[in-house]
């Protein structure tokens, strides 16, 4: 378990995310993004995890979060204040977040996601946060506004429905025509996305098949 007091030990800011390939980032940085922020302390100013410790949290290895860090420092996301010292962790610094969504803090005591189902998990938070999705809905956009391939968006995406953390719903659109949309919604029993009360309950995505 990984409680913490910040914030009322309830969540983790994190942006809004598009266009990572020409950003330079890799979707599973966001999730080393979301792991060091979590450990800001009471001042929500900075933060020092050690490597290990960040790899740990978010299941990933030690290179692969040095490698990441440097990713993010050079994408503008994070600034690091390296120590000189040996066995002292470097300083992690955030700038404002402008309309960002809230991770809980929950998020990281789910053990049957692998980091890369987080990381793409964490990238499609953000088109959640309404009950339509103004880019368009189907996988094909969705990667073309996160700077992906549609088959990392298509094979991540699959998981997470068969691990039930997204629910897809066929609905009907009949009388009216005998087209069907399909509702993704964010499974509540999984993640209680709804900690914070001025959210919205029940955050949906719309897609309509045919």
């Amino acid at each position: 378990m990984y409680k913490q007091e910040w914030n009322r030990g309830r969540y983790v800011l994190i942006p809004h995310v598009n266009n990572l390939k020409k950003q330079g980032l890799e979707y599973k940085d966001i999730l080393t993004y979301v792991t060091i922020r979590s450990f800001k302390n009471s001042d929500n100013k900075l933060c020092f995890p050690s490597h290990e410790t960040i790899g740990k949290k978010a299941g990933m290895s030690k290179t692969y979060v040095i490698n990441s860090i440097g990713r993010l420092e050079s994408a503008g996301l994070v600034t690091v204040e390296r120590s000189r010292k040996l066995k002292v962790s470097n300083k992690y610094y955030f700038a404002e977040v402008a309309s960002p969504c809230k991770i809980p803090l929950e998020f990281f005591e789910v053990e049957d996601l692998t980091a890369n189902q987080k990381g793409m998990l964490l990238c499609l938070r953000q088109f959640f946060q309404c009950t339509s999705l103004s880019h368009g809905s189907d996988t094909k956009r969705l990667a073309n506004v996160l700077g992906l391939s549609y088959q990392q968006v298509y094979k991540q995406y699959v998981a997470l429905v068969s691990k039930g953390f997204i629910i897809e719903t066929v609905k009907s659109l009949r009388p009216i025509c005998d087209k069907t949309y399909t509702v993704r919604s964010l499974n509540q029993d999984r993640i209680n996305w709804n900690f914070n009360v001025e959210e919205k309950p029940s955050p949906t995505l719309h897609l309509f098949v045919g």
